[in-house]
């Protein structure tokens, strides 16, 4: 039996007086793709969070790689990319090449540190995985937002992680990088057995890619296989008849269920 990758049971979180999740409970294992949705103010980005080590009272509720999150320390098993790459610094003085070497630091890095071969090896395969290795001695600040997007892309994916988590990682993108991505997410995800979760408001896009759906508002409304979602009485009652409709429709069309692992 292989291990859970993330299991988060019974999480409820708030701020001050008001509930933004309650009661999570949802298990993704090797190999998982995830399609996280939901509307705005669902509390997606909270529960990264909590995921993430970042909420701490969630700690006791979630497991990674079968170890307890508050005893977790192989963070480099994680690969990670926020929403809001706006709030980076343009400024920040480092090359694409060093940007994306961040990635492979641990949480207690010690300075100077010079790369590796191999570290330097997976910073390459990392650029020409996102097609930018003619960019990689060019300052992060000189780059158009597509560009930058792809250098963070990159970061979260070089380091090989077992875990990848992507909050709305498109956005910024043209619609042939855009293709090329999710390919690439794709060939990750059934090649390498990587656990996804990705984050995304076009939940009528997201059965394109993904196996598995969440969909959360301050609670599970549905976790399971695209299948499953779409032969749900409950789920067309909940969306209406047109929207179930639409999702599957997309998921259909791209061959039906991809299958759990």
């Amino acid at each position: 039996m292989h291990e859970t990758v993330l299991s988060v049971r019974n999480f409820s979180f708030r701020y001050a007086a008001s509930p933004v999740l309650t009661d999570i409970t949802f298990d993704a294992g090797p190999g998982d793709y995830v399609g996280l949705v939901g509307p705005n103010g669902s509390g997606k980005s909270t529960l990264i969070r909590a995921v993430l080590g970042l909420i701490p009272a969630a700690l006791q509720n979630i497991h990674l790689f079968g170890a307890p999150a508050s005893g977790f320390r192989e963070w480099k098993r994680i690969g990670y990319l926020p929403q809001r790459i706006g709030q980076f610094n343009p400024q920040f003085p480092a090359t694409v090449q060093e940007i994306i070497s961040l990635g492979l630091l641990s949480t207690k890095p010690a300075f100077p540190k010079r790369r590796t071969a191999g570290e330097e090896e997976a910073v390459m395969r990392a650029l020409e995985l996102l097609g930018i290795k003619d960019l990689r001695r060019k300052m992060i600040g000189e780059l158009s937002g597509g560009q930058q997007q792809r250098v963070f892309i990159a970061r979260a994916l070089v380091n090989s992680p077992e875990l990848l988590i992507l909050d709305e990682p498109t956005a910024a993108l043209d619609p042939d990088t855009r293709e090329r991505f999710y390919e690439l997410l794709d060939s990750l995800n059934r090649k390498q057995k990587t656990t996804i979760i990705l984050i995304t408001h076009d939940i009528g896009s997201i059965g394109r890619y993904a196996n598995r759906l969440l969909y959360l508002d301050k609670r599970v409304v549905f976790y399971g296989g695209f299948d499953d979602f779409c032969r749900s009485t409950e789920m067309a009652s909940y969306f209406g008849d047109y929207s179930q409709h639409i999702i599957c429709h997309r998921h259909n069309d791209e061959g039906g269920e991809r299958g759990t692992l």
